[in-house]
C-alpha cells in the first residue's frame, strides 16, 4: 500500500500566490501605499472557492479594519469588489 503522505503524491499550486501578488498591489494602489506595506493573503483552491483572509490585512503594521479608507467607499465594499475581482482575475487572464 502506497503512503499517500510521500512528496510525490502531494501537488503545489502556485495560482493563490500570484492572485495575492494581483491583490496586493491593487489594494495598495487603492490605498495609496507601497505594495510591501500590503499584507493580505489569497487562500484556498484557486478560483470560485478561493478566499481572501480579510481578517489578518494589515497596512504597515495597522490592521486593515482600523486604516483610514479614502472617502467615498467603505471598507465592506472593498472587501467585496476586491474579493470578485480576486477570484474572477485569473480566470479573464487564462482566457486571454
Amino acid at each position: 500500500m502506497a503512503n499517500s503522505t510521500r512528496a510525490e503524491n502531494l501537488i503545489f499550486g502556485s495560482r493563490t500566490v500570484l492572485d495575492t501578488a494581483r491583490l496586493r498591489y491593487q489594494l495598495g494602489k487603492r490605498l495609496n501605499v507601497a505594495l510591501q506595506d500590503v499584507h493580505v493573503y489569497v487562500i484556498g483552491e484557486h478560483g470560485d472557492s478561493e478566499f481572501i483572509v480579510w481578517s489578518s490585512a494589515f497596512i504597515g503594521g495597522i490592521a486593515l479594519t482600523e486604516f483610514p479608507i479614502p472617502e467615498g467607499v467603505t471598507l465592506e465594499q472593498i472587501q467585496q469588489e476586491y474579493t470578485e475581482l480576486t477570484r474572477k482575475r485569473g480566470n479573464s487572464i487564462l482566457e486571454l
